[in-house]
C-alpha cells in the first residue's frame, strides 16, 4: 500500500475512544487552507480484517487521530472531542514498522478527507520530525 484515501463523516457521540493516538500538526497550503499532518512508527501492524476507525479531533492545541478497532465495545465516556471519523475494512494489515503518514484535509465542506501513506525506508524524512507521534 502506498496511499489510501478515506472520505470522512461527522463523528457520532457514541463511538469508541480507545486505541492508538497520533498527534496532528496544523499546516497551511498556498491558498491559506489549513490541513493537518501526523505520523506514527512502531513495531506493530494494524489488522484491518474486522475494520479500523480513525477518530479525528481538531480542537486547537489538541489535534489528534485516535486509531481503534471497528465495533469495539463502547467506552463509558462518550466521544465528545472527535470531529470526523474514517473507517476502513479489508482482508489485510497496515504495517507501522516503516511508519504511516496521515494527512487530514477539511477545507471543502462535505469533501473532508483522510489520506494515509505508508512511508518507504528511503523517505523517512518525508514528514518532518515535529509531526511524529511519540
Amino acid at each position: 500500500m502506498n496511499n489510501l484515501s478515506l472520505e470522512l463523516d461527522r463523528a457520532s457521540k457514541d463511538m469508541n475512544v480507545d486505541g492508538l493516538i497520533v498527534d496532528l500538526v496544523p499546516r497551511e497550503d498556498k491558498n491559506k487552507n489549513t490541513y493537518y499532518i501526523g505520523k506514527i512508527q512502531c513495531p506493530a501492524n494494524l489488522n484491518c480484517s474486522s475494520g479500523i476507525e480513525f477518530l479525528i479531533s481538531l480542537r486547537a492545541g489538541e489535534e489528534k487521530i485516535q486509531i481503534a478497532a471497528y465495533n469495539q465495545p463502547k467506552t463509558a465516556d462518550p466521544l465528545d472531542c472527535s470531529d470526523f471519523v474514517g473507517k476502513i475494512r479489508f482482508p489485510g494489515t497496515l504495517s507501522l514498522k516503516d511508519g504511516l503518514s496521515f494527512f487530514v484535509y477539511i477545507s471543502s465542506e462535505g469533501e473532508e478527507e483522510l489520506q494515509i501513506s505508508q512511508s518507504e525506508p528511503r523517505n523517512q524524512n518525508h514528514v518532518s520530525k515535529d509531526c511524529w507521534s511519540k
